[in-house]
C-alpha cells in the first residue's frame, strides 16, 4: 500500500500541474494535497470492492461494484452523474457439486473458465467415477491409477497437465489450491481450444477432505453435477463530471478513466483486490479535484467495466461518443468532443509509473509496425517529456528519486522501448482504443510489476 500511495500522489502533481487541466499550484499547496491522500481511506474502498463478491462481468460483485462507485461519484460532489448500460457474453457459473455417495456429502466446486467456449457444464444427471489423485499431473504421476472414467483431482500447479488426464481418459480434473498461486500459472488454465474436459476449483478445506478419503480407502467414487452457461449479461459505465472555471476552456473535456471488473480463471471467484487499485485511484483524484483543486478544463471521471472482455467499456463509449470516421460520426446520436483520454491502468506493488501510448490489444506480438507506430509515436512524445517534468517537480517536493517514481515510457532512454516495461506479461490498456479511433489517448500504468496475484481468486 506505500507503494501504491506514492504512485497515486504522483498522479495527483501529474494532473494538479497539467496545463490543461489546473491552474499553477504554489509548492505549499502542491505539498498540501499530496498529504491529504488518505490511505486507510484507500483500504477501505478496495476492501469495499472486494465484499460482495466476484466482479466479473456478469456477477454479483460487478453489479455491487457499479452501485458503490455510483455512490461515491455522487458524494464526492461531481456533477451530471450517471450511467450508460451495455451488453457483452459471460460464462455464468450456475453452480457445481460433487457428491461423495460412501459420506453422504456434497462438496461445492467452481467452475473454470470454459475452454475456448466449452464450458464446465455436465449432463443434469452427472458424471460418476471413481476419483484418483495425480499430484501435478506429470505423466509419472498417472503410474499405477486407473485413469479412463475417473475423476482426477490434480494440483491446480501443475501448467497445463490437466491435458494429460483428458488424453488418458479422465471424465473431469478437479484442481487442488496450492499456496502462493502467480499469474503466470493461472493464465495456462485459459485454454484456446474447445477441450471436452470440464474443469473445476475446489476449496483448500474440502481438497483436503478429499485427500484423507483417498488415503484410507482404495476406491472413492463420485458424482459431479455442473452448469456455467454463456449469457447475455449487462453492464455499464459510470460518469461524473468536474466543470471547468475558465470560459474559455470549459466546454473542453479531459477524461480520466480506471475499469473497476476483475479476471480470474475461476470467474465465481475474482476477488479482484489488487485489481481495484486504479478504480480506488480514481475515487481518490475525483474527491481531491472536487474539494480541492479547481481546473481550467472540463473533466469527465469514468469507470469503466468490461475490460477484463476485450475492453469492453472503453470501446462501447467510443462507439457510442467518440468515432472520428465520418460513416460512424454520422450514427452517433451524442458525440463528445474531448482532448485527451488518460487511462488509469495500476497496481499496488510498485510505486514507479509510466505512460504509455500503445499496448498489447491491438499488437499482442508488440511488432513494430513503422508506419503506424512512428507518427503515433511522434504525436505523444512532447507529453512525455511534459510528464517527466511534472515527476521532477514531485520527486523534489517528496524528497525521492525521480527514477523511483517515474519512467518516460514514450520515449524511454537507455535502448529501451515501451515493450521493455511489460514484465513478461502483455498488457491491453483501455487507451489504446480511443488512440485507434482517432482520438489522444495515454495510459499510466504501473510499471515493474508481473502483477502475480492478477488472474486467480485473490
Amino acid at each position: 500500500m506505500k507503494s501504491f500511495a506514492k504512485t497515486l500522489k504522483l498522479l495527483l502533481v501529474f494532473l494538479i500541474t497539467f496545463p490543461y487541466l489546473g491552474f499553477a499550484q504554489s509548492d505549499e499547496e502542491l505539498k498540501n494535497i499530496i498529504a491529504s491522500v488518505n490511505k486507510q481511506r484507500i483500504v477501505t474502498t478496495i476492501s469495499t470492492l472486494c465484499s460482495s463478491g466476484s466482479r466479473v462481468v456478469g456477477y454479483p460483485g460487478n453489479k455491487a461494484a457499479a452501485r458503490y462507485i455510483e455512490k461515491e461519484f455522487r458524494s464526492i460532489g461531481l456533477q451530471n452523474v450517471h450511467s450508460e448500460e451495455f451488453q457483452l457474453v459471460a460464462p455464468i457459473d450456475k453452480g457445481a457439486e460433487i457428491f461423495l455417495p460412501s459420506e453422504g456429502k456434497k462438496l461445492a466446486l467452481y467452475c473454470l473458465w470454459p475452454n475456448f467456449v466449452r464450458t464446465p457444464t455436465v449432463p443434469p444427471e452427472g458424471i460418476s467415477g471413481n476419483l484418483i489423485y495425480v499430484k501435478q499431473g506429470r505423466w509419472s504421476d498417472f503410474n499405477g491409477k486407473q485413469v479412463e472414467n475417473s475423476i482426477v483431482l490434480m494440483d491446480f500447479e501443475s501448467g497445463t497437465n490437466f491435458l494429460n488426464a483428458r488424453l488418458l481418459g479422465a471424465k473431469a480434473v478437479i484442481f487442488l489450491p496450492t499456496k502462493n498461486i502467480l499469474r503466470a500459472e493461472a493464465e495456462r488454465k485459459f485454454l484456446r481450444l474447445p477441450v471436452n474436459i470440464p474443469r473445476f476449483w475446489i476449496s483448500s478445506q474440502d481438497g483436503e477432505l478429499l485427500l484423507t478419503l483417498l488415503q484410507k480407502r482404495k476406491s472413492v467414487p463420485v458424482n459431479l453435477k455442473a452448469k456455467m452457461d454463456w449469457e447475455k449479461v449487462v453492464t455499464r459505465n459510470i460518469f461524473g463530471f468536474i466543470e471547468g472555471n475558465d470560459p474559455k476552456y470549459k466546454d473542453q473535456i479531459i477524461i480520466v478513466e480506471a475499469y473497476y471488473d476483475a479476471m480470474s480463471v475461476v470467474p465465481a471467484l475474482a476477488t479482484g483486490a489488487d485489481q481495484a487499485s486504479g478504480i480506488a485511484a480514481l475515487l481518490e483524484i475525483a474527491r481531491t479535484f472536487s474539494k480541492r483543486v479547481h481546473p481550467r478544463r472540463s473533466i469527465m471521471f469514468m469507470a469503466a467495466s468490461g475490460h477484463f472482455m476485450a475492453l469492453a467499456g472503453v470501446d462501447d463509449f467510443v462507439q457510442k461518443h467518440a468515432r472520428k470516421k465520418r460513416i460512424f460520426r454520422q450514427r452517433i446520436k451524442t458525440p463528445i468532443n474531448f482532448h485527451l483520454f488518460l487511462g488509469l491502468d495500476l497496481s499496488s506493488h510498485n510505486s514507479q509509473l509510466g505512460t504509455f501510448y500503445t499496448g498489447a490489444f491491438y499488437n499482442p506480438t508488440l511488432s513494430l509496425n513503422i508506419s503506424d507506430e512512428y507518427y503515433r509515436f511522434r504525436y505523444f512524445v512532447p507529453f512525455g517529456k511534459r510528464m517527466a517534468t511534472y515527476a521532477k517537480s514531485f520527486s523534489q517536493l517528496a524528497n525521492e528519486n525521480v527514477d523511483d517514481v517515474f519512467i518516460n515510457s514514450i520515449s524511454p532512454t537507455k535502448g529501451r522501448s515501451w515493450r521493455n516495461y511489460f514484465s513478461g506479461t502483455l498488457f491491453a490498456f483501455d487507451a489504446e482504443i480511443v488512440t485507434h479511433c482517432g482520438n489522444p489517448g495515454l495510459a499510466l500504468i504501473t510499471l515493474n510489476d508481473v502483477r502475480t496475484a492478477w488472474g486467480y481468486t485473490y
